[in-house]
């Protein structure tokens, strides 16, 4: 019996590259993301403690009400 032999898969190393290329925006967008996020919850906060009216849709999507909080998280900030 003679055997196949089995072509190798050469991968591009420019197609690499591009991959690494977007991983790396990836992980650029995911960073901004978080810190945006933190930003609006320093806003948010500063906003609420100086008494300026939020929308209520507004606080719905970044805060959560003390009725929705567990008991264990009870000493971390409001903030989803």
């Amino acid at each position: 019996m003679s055997k196949r032999k089995v072509p190798g898969y050469e991968i591009d190393d420019e197609f690499i590259v591009q991959l690494d290329f977007l991983r790396n925006d990836y992980d650029n967008a995911l960073q901004t993301i978080e810190q945006q996020k933190q930003d609006i919850h320093k806003f948010l906060a500063l906003l609420i403690e100086r008494d300026v009216p939020v929308s209520g849709n507004i606080i719905d999507r970044y805060i959560r009400r003390a009725s929705e909080m567990d008991i264990d998280e009870a000493e971390e900030l409001p903030f989803n």
